[in-house]
């Protein structure tokens, strides 16, 4: 439990570092500019690497039910360690993760090569879990992917 926060309190800190690099330009980003965080998941460390994967797995997991409802918001803060009024900003972060041209399969490839023990995927897992039980449903779809998503990563 302890290397999953770790791993997210370094998330978070990426997360600041984009929302302050986009702060400093004239111009708001535009949707659909997925550099930033492609770049995280080609980065050399590979801690960046998986901040983004996790960021994206949590993206996609919370809107298989259709939306992203407030609990979910709240789970997602409290693991990033972000307030609430820095979530409004990080939201962007987040579409944009979720929307990423990246496949689950090529995710699980990077998550493998992160965490070769079987007890830390089991981790991303159950954080994974957190997210989509956050909203007090545990949506057909929501299962549908993380069963998926458990048996890739869980082999």
């Amino acid at each position: 439990m302890t290397l999953i926060l770790s791993c997210l309190l370094i998330l978070s800190v990426a997360i600041n570092i984009y929302l302050i690099a986009g702060k400093t330009r004239d111009q708001p980003r535009m949707k659909g500019n997925f550099n930033t965080l492609l770049d995280g998941l080609m980065h050399s460390d590979k801690r960046v690497v998986l901040m983004t994967a996790l960021m994206t797995l949590a993206a996609r997991v919370a809107l298989k039910d259709g939306h992203v409802d407030d609990t979910e918001k709240a789970v997602l803060s409290n693991h990033l360690g972000l307030e609430k009024d820095e979530f409004a900003v990080s939201n962007a972060m987040f579409e944009e993760a979720s929307k990423l041209p990246i496949t689950e399969d090529e995710l699980v490839e990077l998550l493998l090569g992160i965490y070769p023990k079987i007890e830390d995927r089991q981790r991303v897992i159950d954080f994974l879990m957190q997210i989509a039980l956050a909203d007090g449903e545990y949506h057909v779809n929501e299962q549908s992917y993380l069963e998926d998503l458990s048996r890739k990563l869980l082999k």
